[in-house]
């Protein structure tokens, strides 16, 4: 397993905005990612996407993510 810093380290690195989307609600998102052993996350995102824009298993849903 690679140490938090370096995971975050890595995110900053990539220089483009970072969006999660999972099945899971946004607002489960956002307690996941807010309340972690590393700490709040989610200053190192852009946003939430959940299954209400479609699956991701379908392209499309992905585009309208964007």
């Amino acid at each position: 397993m690679i140490a938090a810093d370096r995971k975050i380290t890595s995110l900053k690195q990539l220089q483009s905005q970072t969006y999660i989307y999972s099945s899971g609600s946004r607002e489960a998102q956002r307690l996941i990612f807010g309340n972690t052993t590393y700490g709040d996350l989610r200053r190192h995102l852009c946003g939430f996407f959940d299954a209400t824009i479609g699956y991701a298993v379908h392209l499309v849903s992905h585009l309208s993510a964007h």
